[in-house]
């Protein structure tokens, strides 16, 4: 599971919101991403630096602050933790403020439409090992 993960460029695979995703600097472990996706018709680029302890079945990430961004914050991680030999317990948390761009109400109301439906698809997507597309 985490291999998929790892792959974060693979995400525009599952995430439709996505418009780009280019990875521009890899490192022993993590890499930096450029991505674009549009939020209620306004275009947003950000840059995303992960990091990742894959014996401890962790993939963190947050804005990098040496690239021009878009949104005010936006970071989280995975945690994951092998049940048995066919299931895996992932835990997810984000943070992400547009900032003055798009209003808190609409950020709001865009985080509860598209979160729980994005994480559904990364699940299939995980699940059908990396084929699933919606």
């Amino acid at each position: 599971m985490i291999q998929l993960l790892l792959q974060t460029a693979r995400q525009i695979e599952y995430r439709p919101d996505l418009d780009k995703v280019e990875t521009v600097e890899r490192f022993s472990n993590g890499e930096v991403d450029v991505q674009e996706m549009r939020i209620m018709l306004i275009q947003i680029s950000y840059w995303l630096r992960y990091q990742w302890d894959v014996s401890a079945g962790r993939i963190s990430w947050g804005l990098d602050p040496r690239f021009p961004n878009d949104l005010r914050v936006t970071d989280g991680f995975w945690e994951l933790e092998e049940v048995d030999a066919v299931h895996t317990l992932g835990r997810f948390g984000t943070r992400v403020d547009v900032g003055p761009v798009l209003p808190a109400f609409f950020q709001e109301i865009a985080t509860r439409k598209n979160l729980p439906q994005t994480l559904d698809r990364c699940r299939r997507w995980i699940d059908s090992d990396g084929r699933y597309r919606p």
